[in-house]
């Protein structure tokens, strides 16, 4: 629900409460001087301002300042609060006596007057700020923060008397200074200063407002700093961050921004202190971060996916030139990234879409990268992308050129999916394991096991081992895994993959089932309400007709069961690509080799099956389906794949990609589909849809059409 303000638009008391809702997320519309209202009902004789928030009618600044401080910072404590009203009430003292100054009958010695008012009340607000950061220690500003930056930045009566008096106020109050910068460089308030009236404009006619806050010094671009970044990096959180600082490890000069100034400052203080001040360059605007970087510049972009990295990417064209190289690296969906190339190179810039894979200890240590985009681009790159990625065992980089427009993306859209859909079977494996009676140290026990065997040897198994035995003191079993949440966030990747590939017309079941399951994983309030109608668990076992479970016989099955349907994910997932690069024409077919053996380290999807992978593709790239590469391991296996899915249909374990792979693998090495033939005269018989013969082993061109007695519905 908003709430309504009803106040002058110009500095003064409203501004704080314009400041307070815009940094704390508050809805705040502006109701204008309200000469209509019946101004008694809000407790008040005759004045502004008025607030109103749906029953709620109150007036006086410091009331109202003091609700939305409680709406927009519920966290704060009591001592914090008090700190940011004993702010709020220097505020108004400062304003109180530079508006008696500018108005008052001695108006003629403003000059003097207002350098009174602030020598008593600036050194009391100069002892009370840290050197670095917000004043409650957050990385957000609160009260307090915001009625400093007002005190700076307000045009009237602030800034105009600060002219007047003559101050300095970057030497004289320099912590006062450098926190109108941290705050007023903070979103939200940047947001608000755009449609400030009173911090925008002139509105009174006497000048411009010379007084600007300095620039941190970390951030400040000096002549000898202007072009020397070999490389830019857009954002420092930690993926950025790390990444930063993986590229500093190989020896490039860095050039840094992020939008919060307080984090460009601070890692550019490290950096320098670690690598030396001629390798760390940072910038407070994008126009600096142009000035820093060498031509043509190169920028990567480590945001937020969607609108943020939209509004970088706008901000970037302004100030690059012709041939400038953009890099985004977000978990974007390859037709936006697609038309992100086209928009950029239409412009004369050229632009990657990148994949990262391999988390937050990847971007630090090394990983697997997937650009594509401007082919012209990847000379100019490469040297900054291969020393920054992971090594394979063979030494080659683990990064390649995937293709041209959202080609990289592409890629990282098929690898999320082929991570969902591994990371859903070892958790259908651990599941399986412990329907059986297994505890988690015995799991832990046959999965380290399978590791030694070398084939599944993979970091997801690796994370799978490390949960299955993880304790915690507060579960009553002694494993942290018993009081987790079962609910499976996600970020879209998968999902965005198994629409492509239906789209395209690519069956991709495994993938699919692993979307499905995050899904039907989100849907807990609806679970436990279907168990009241129909009991816990519709899946009770209906095993009794089957031998007693073999723990060891039944654990080797589930080994064929995991390897097999990995290779079918696996199988899908590049099929999928395949058909994408068909229709869309990103130019991957001819690099797939080279891009599978870019996921062998630094990569989540990290594992051995990938060499003999990589070995296939090379070998063949055209072969018809990965499947074909694992002949032998089929033969082997399916007798235990289908035994543990059927054990697992009757213990009541749903395992959906292990199911839906079993079918995959099935199927697609199935001359004749049986159910295929009778649906096909199906919908021949309701909708006359025609249907194919087959001749000498295949497909007729030609459709028919049956004589079907009369079956209206």
């Amino acid at each position: 629900m908003a709430a309504t303000l009803y106040y002058w638009d110009i500095s003064g008391r409203g501004e704080i409460s314009r400041l307070l809702a815009a940094a704390g997320g508050v809805e705040l519309v502006e109701g204008g001087d309200g000469e209509d209202l019946d101004k008694s009902e809000f407790g008040s004789p005759s004045s502004l301002p008025l607030f109103q928030h749906g029953d709620l009618k109150i007036s006086q600044s410091g009331a109202i300042q003091q609700y939305l401080s409680l709406l927009a910072f519920p966290d704060l404590t009591p001592p914090q609060r008090a700190l940011d009203n004993q702010l709020f009430c220097i505020h108004d003292d400062v304003l109180s006596g530079l508006t008696k100054n500018l108005f008052g009958p001695e108006k003629a010695k403003v000059d003097v007057l207002s350098a009174v008012v602030f020598n008593k009340w600036f050194p009391v607000v100069e002892s009370l700020l840290p050197a670095q950061g917000f004043i409650h220690g957050k990385n957000y500003p609160t009260g307090a923060d915001l009625a400093c930056f007002n005190l700076l930045t307000g045009f009237a009566p602030f800034g105009l008397c600060i002219k007047h008096s003559g101050m300095k106020v970057e030497s004289s109050f320099p912590k006062l200074a450098a926190m109108a910068v941290r705050v007023g460089q903070f979103p939200k308030v940047q947001a608000y200063i755009v449609k400030s009236k009173s911090m925008s404009s002139d509105f009174m006619g006497w000048g411009e407002l010379k007084f600007a806050p300095a620039i941190a010094e970390a951030l400040q671009v000096k002549d000898e700093y202007v072009g020397q970044a070999d490389v830019g990096v857009i954002g420092l959180a930690t993926m950025g961050a790390n990444l930063c600082l993986n590229i500093l490890d190989k020896g490039f000069k860095l050039a840094v921004y992020n939008r919060t100034a307080l984090t460009s400052e601070k890692f550019v203080i490290e950096g320098r202190a670690k690598y030396g001040a001629d390798k760390v360059f940072g910038a407070a605007n994008f126009e600096d971060f142009a000035k820093l970087l060498k031509k043509p510049r190169r920028a990567l972009i480590l945001v937020v996916a969607g609108p943020v990295t939209d509004g970088v990417i706008e901000n970037l064209s302004k100030v690059f030139e012709k041939n400038d190289i953009i890099v985004d690296t977000g978990n974007a969906h390859f037709k936006d990234q697609t038309g992100r190339a086209n928009m950029l190179e239409a412009k004369g810039l050229r632009f990657l879409g990148m994949g990262v894979s391999g988390g937050a200890e990847g971007a630090r240590k090394g990983p697997a990268f997937f650009p594509g985009g401007t082919m012209s681009i990847w000379d100019e790159i490469k040297p900054v992308v291969e020393a920054a990625s992971a090594k394979a065992v063979d030494g080659r980089p683990c990064v390649t050129m995937c293709g041209t427009g959202g080609a990289g993306s592409c890629v990282k859209m098929y690898h999320n999916a082929g991570e969902y859909a591994i990371l859903q079977l070892w958790g259908e494996v651990y599941a399986a394991m412990r329907n059986v009676g297994m505890t988690g140290d015995q799991i832990r026990d046959k999965l380290t096991s399978w590791k030694k065997r070398g084939d599944l040897d993979s970091y997801m198994l690796d994370i799978t081992i490390e949960v299955a035995g993880h304790k915690n003191a507060d579960s009553p079993s002694g494993y942290l895994v018993d009081v987790t949440g079962d609910a499976i966030g996600s970020k879209g990747t998968g999902l965005w993959s198994v629409q492509v590939a239906m789209e395209v017309g690519c069956p991709v079941p495994s993938l699919a089932a692993a979307v499905v399951s995050r899904q039907m994983s989100m849907e807990h309030a609806q679970r436990r309400l279907n168990t009241t109608f129909i009991g816990e668990k519709t899946h009770k076992s209906s095993s009794a007709s089957m031998p007693k479970v073999d723990t060891d016989k039944f654990c080797e099955d589930l080994y064929w069961a995991a390897y097999l349907s990995i290779v079918a994910s696996y199988a899908q997932m590049f099929e999928a690509i395949r058909a994408v690069d068909r229709e869309y024409k990103l130019q991957i077919i001819g690099n797939l080799p080279r891009i599978i053996s870019t996921f062998r380290a630094g990569c989540i999807l990290q594992g051995q099956m990938l060499q003999p992978m990589t070995d296939a593709f090379e070998k063949e790239p055209n072969i018809p389906n990965l499947m074909c590469a694992f002949k032998k391991q089929i033969e082997t296996g399916m007798p235990g794949f289908r035994a543990a899915c059927a054990r697992l249909a009757c213990d009541g374990e749903g395992a959906p990609v292990i199911q839906a792979s079993l079918g995959y693998v099935t199927t697609m090495s199935q001359t004749i589909i049986l159910a295929g033939q009778a649906v096909s005269l199906q919908r021949d018989v309701f909708g006359r849809h025609g249907f194919k013969k087959i001749k000498n082993g295949q497909l007729t061109e030609e459709s028919y059409n049956e004589e079907w007695p009369e079956m209206a519905p």
